[in-house]
């Protein structure tokens, strides 16, 4: 079990966020997560990170609190509330706004996690596809002492496929006391990432802003009340090259990915 902390990181136009993972040190094939934690936009600025392309991967953005705006060079757009979850594959490219046209935000805490995960090699060029799983769709699992909302794969007899193409276990557990045992797929890639609270994973303490990489069972102890994820899902084990927005298998694809969107073959419009 190894421990580390989350580093708080400018992103965008000038906000920080916790970086949980980095594409310069994936936990394969998560490649990166980011927590925003509460950005307070001011009424009347436009949301900190406007529009970007991106190729070879797909995003999980979870809204824990506020709302979040999608629109994209697909012409598809909408809003995810708390507790929603924005389904996103990049694939073959496209160009993407988390704001959009919509109005900014009233003044109010917005918390997002940003979730990348790699596409295999072979599927990179997949068409782009969007979906948007509202709060109330997603299930819950009840246990002694607190949830455990199940964004993909299953907790028990709870079961939600999610909107990744590849299959990944993404759970959010929220104990306010007691015990909680978290399985662990064999040969998967896992970790926990502890977005408040306090607890101990077995013996060893954790605190918030922690992102601890587990390889085996884990049971999850706190007095005093612990809000986490957890992620999980076997390794592509493929080359990875990362450059900005674009994650593919090698330099020249970068270089090509590149070309194309300045070629306006993701976004309509050239040097978009």
């Amino acid at each position: 079990m190894h421990i580390q902390d989350a580093v708080l990181t400018p992103e965008g136009r000038g906000f920080l966020v916790y970086r949980v993972v980095t594409p310069q040190a994936p936990c394969d094939p998560f490649l990166l997560l980011d927590d925003t934690a509460d950005i307070v936009i001011p009424k009347g600025d436009p949301f900190p990170a406007g529009p970007h392309p991106h190729r070879g991967f797909e995003t999980v953005t979870y809204v824990l609190k506020g709302v979040a705006y999608h629109k994209d060079s697909m012409g598809r757009e909408g809003a995810v509330g708390a507790g929603g979850v924005e389904w996103m594959r990049a694939g073959s490219g496209l160009v993407h706004d988390l704001a959009g046209d919509w109005p900014p935000s009233d003044g109010t805490p917005l918390q997002v996690l940003q979730l990348w995960v790699n596409l295999p090699a072979a599927d990179k060029f997949l068409p782009p596809a969007f979906a948007i799983t509202e709060p109330e769709d997603v299930p819950v699992a009840l246990v002694p002492g607190g949830t455990v909302r199940v964004i993909a794969d299953r907790f028990g007899g709870t079961v939600h496929r999610g909107g990744t193409h590849l299959a990944i276990t993404y759970l959010h557990v929220r104990l306010e006391r007691g015990a909680l045992d978290v399985p662990h797929n064999v040969g998967d890639n896992a970790f926990v990432y502890v977005l408040a609270g306090a607890g101990r994973f077995n013996e060893t303490p954790v605190a918030a802003h922690q992102r601890v990489d587990v390889d085996a069972a884990l049971t999850v102890t706190t007095e005093t009340g612990i809000d986490m994820i957890y992620l999980s899902a076997p390794p592509l084990r493929e080359p990875i090259v990362v450059y900005g927005p674009f994650v593919m298998n090698t330099r020249e694809e970068i270089a090509a990915a590149f070309a194309d969107y300045h070629a306006g073959k993701m976004s309509g419009t050239s040097g978009a």
